[in-house]
């Protein structure tokens, strides 16, 4: 269940850089390609985060 919740946080992030592609300008779309790179690192970041906290709720603690 948890990593299903943390999946959930990427593909909205990445749904919603795929609404807001730009068309026709090259530029555009490079900046657009760096700036969901940078989306993506933040997801991923989002997702760990999710799932620990799931984990968390759940009792689970991190090994040490």
């Amino acid at each position: 269940m948890c990593r299903r919740i943390a999946q959930q946080a990427v593909e909205q992030v990445a749904q919603a850089m795929l609404a807001n592609q730009p068309q026709g300008n090259h530029y555009a779309q490079i900046g657009a390609g760096l700036a969901n790179m940078g989306g993506l690192l933040f997801a991923s970041a989002s997702a760990e985060t999710e799932h620990a906290n799931c984990l968390r709720s759940r009792g689970y603690t991190p090994a040490k």
